[in-house]
C-alpha cells in the first residue's frame, strides 16, 4: 500500500505498463490484432533490463531492483 492508501502494483513498471495498456487496447481491436499486439509486448520485455534483472535476481535467490527499463 502506498501512503494514500491505494494499492501499489508489484513487479517490472514496464510489464505492469504494458499489461495496461493491452488490456485497455483489447476493448477497441479485434482478436488477430490484440494476439499481434501481445506479441510484441512479449518481446519487448523479453529483451528489457528488468527481464535480466528478474533472471539474475531468481538465480541469486534475491528480490529484484526494477527500473522500468
Amino acid at each position: 500500500m502506498s501512503a494514500d492508501g491505494t494499492a501499489k502494483p508489484r513487479g517490472a513498471p514496464l510489464s505492469n505498463r504494458l499489461i495496461k495498456r493491452t488490456l485497455t487496447q483489447s476493448l477497441e481491436t479485434d482478436l488477430w490484432t490484440h494476439m499481434d499486439q501481445i506479441s510484441s509486448h512479449m518481446t519487448v520485455v523479453r529483451l528489457s533490463e528488468d527481464h535480466r534483472e528478474a533472471v539474475t535476481a531468481f538465480k541469486e535467490k534475491r528480490q529484484p531492483n526494477f527500473k522500468g527499463r
